[in-house]
């Protein structure tokens, strides 16, 4: 996988690979500065952790994940990134990874009936509260499994979405708590901070 990174919630402007920055949490006084990678971690925190993690309480999350949230909430300004690894979360760690990217830009599509699918290989939108049915295959497979419209009509996704049949929809059309990531002399608070946008320049 390639470079990507955001731009700065303060001015705009990129957040440099190999940079110093700082992402902040609504939650506390204190945010987490240090190296941004490239590969969206900073200080060997996953960005996209965070922002499940900041909007846990907020969304819908699986119960065996309270553990952890408790657990990474509680030091995750006090301990380095090694030392919660070495609690044996690395599976929650994925589990965490993966809410957060479907909280940041996963979808699904909604056919004229108001039933949801998705695609098997993509964010799960039912970890998210939102009951949707996986489509087997990929976007140009015919498939009758569990599909009403798709059954009926012998459609693949593609044609139904080519057609206006499926329409696509964000799981969370609305963070609650957007990542905001700053250059580290950033004196600026979450609440007085706006989103951070993807940057186009893969932080160069």
């Amino acid at each position: 996988m390639g470079y990507f990174s955001f731009l700065c919630a303060e001015t705009g402007n990129s957040i440099g690979i190999d940079k110093e920055a700082t992402i902040h949490n609504p939650d506390k006084k204190i945010s987490l500065t240090g190296i941004y990678d490239g590969y969206g971690r900073i200080d060997g925190h996953d960005v996209y952790v965070i922002l499940w993690m900041m909007n846990a309480d907020t969304l819908m999350s699986r119960d065996w994940l309270a553990s952890f949230l408790s657990m990474y909430k509680r030091n995750f300004f006090e301990m380095p990134y090694v030392d919660i690894c070495n609690f044996a979360y690395k599976n929650h760690v994925q589990e965490a990874r993966a809410i957060g990217l479907a909280i940041a830009m996963g979808s699904y599509y909604q056919d004229k009936d108001g039933n949801n699918y998705h695609c098997s290989m993509h964010s799960d939108p039912n970890k998210l509260g939102v009951k949707s049915t996986a489509f087997k295959g990929n976007y140009d497979t015919v498939t009758s499994c569990y599909l009403t419209t798709q059954e009926a009509s012998g459609k693949t996704p593609n044609q139904l979405i080519g057609d206006g049949d499926w329409v696509k929809k964000k799981i969370i059309p609305h963070i609650p708590f957007p990542l905001k990531i700053t250059r580290s002399e950033c004196e600026l608070g979450y609440f007085h901070l706006p989103a951070s946008e993807d940057c186009p320049n893969q932080g160069f």
